[in-house]
């Protein structure tokens, strides 16, 4: 009986649901096209509406296929990994591992579009490479944890059958919070740009004319006007604060965002631009486990000065951005 020491599983939100979202959505609209918009038309526009219809089950497929094949089943046993989906079923002996990546970003493309997603590759001698979307796993930060392990022992040539039984694999690195009374007597440097002069600021302004305009006339749309750029703006609305022990990120229009990081306990802080996005710092914990704060008002110069502070005070960058050659 082979023994397992981790099973991955999908992620909810960013995975299972989302895909649900869009494969019924899709679905919905072939089906509203071909059994009830195509029967009642002209008799010119039934083929055309039909066959739009049917593209539109088609992309809902292809979403679906695309996720089934990209969300694998992950298992680590004592002997190897096992990479597992509809459409492959592979076990990778430790023995046949060349490399593992981490902390690696690696294109994603669906139908006609790619974009660079954090993933972690899994290169063997004998069965190719593999390339596991962080998003999609809710247990991403256990898994790379596990595989940390296995490439620690991979590089001293301890990586053999059983090797993991007898190593230290924490379930969880503890990271304990910060409190504001932990900070209470630290000098920080901040890292916020032009708060009034750029285009978060400038959104949200835009967003409170109707309001302003049509204040006798409040209504939930006037709300909404100001409410719904206000979520989606705010997001991207961090700012950093350093100090010689911790990393503090506030969100001048979301007031009561404040989390505070030891610096020991980050792994890496990544600079990078998501997709739809303003520019972000992705703070990775020793643990694996990240928070992705998208910072718009912050400039190339405040970047360029809060990734050289940060690189000062001993923390890991990866500069996915290119910051550093401009």
């Amino acid at each position: 009986m082979t023994v397992t020491i981790f099973k991955s599983r999908r992620s909810i939100l960013r995975g299972i649901a989302a895909i649900v979202f869009v494969v019924l959505f899709f679905g919905l609209i072939g089906t509203i096209v071909i059994f009830v918009a195509a029967p009642q038309s002209d008799p010119g526009k039934r083929i055309g509406l039909t066959l739009l219809g049917i593209g539109s089950w088609l992309v809902s497929l292809i979403f679906l296929w695309h996720y089934l094949k990209e969300a694998p089943k992950v298992t680590i046993t004592v002997s190897g990994i096992r990479i597992k989906s509809l459409f492959v079923d592979v076990n990778i002996p430790f023995h046949e591992i060349e490399k593992l990546e981490l902390a690696q970003k690696s294109e994603l493309r669906v139908f006609f579009h790619s974009t660079d997603m954090e993933s972690t590759i899994i290169r063997s001698k004998n069965h190719g490479n593999f390339v596991l979307w962080d998003h999609y796993y809710g247990n991403s930060a256990l898994m790379k944890s596990i595989l940390q392990k296995l490439n620690d022992l991979l590089e001293e040539g301890q990586l053999e059958v059983g090797s993991l039984l007898y190593a230290q694999v924490p379930a969880k690195q503890l990271i304990y919070k910060v409190s504001q009374y932990d900070v209470r007597l630290e000098k920080f440097t901040t890292y916020q740009g032009n708060l009034l002069l750029n285009w978060n600021t400038l959104i949200i302004l835009g967003s409170l004319v109707p309001a302003i305009l049509f204040v006798d006339k409040l209504t939930i749309g006037a709300i909404l006007v100001f409410l719904l750029p206000y979520g989606l703006v705010g997001y991207q609305s961090h700012y950093f604060m350093v100090s010689d022990k911790y990393l503090r990120v506030r969100n001048y229009l979301w007031f009561w965002v404040d989390t505070t990081y030891r610096l020991e306990d980050i792994r890496e802080v990544v600079i990078e631009t998501p997709e739809q996005l303003a520019r972000s710092a992705r703070v990775v914990l020793k643990d694996f486990s990240f928070s992705v704060k998208p910072a718009g008002s912050l400039r190339v110069k405040d970047w360029s000065e809060f990734m050289n502070d940060l690189g000062h005070k001993g923390v890991p960058i990866r500069d996915d951005d290119g910051l550093s050659d401009e």
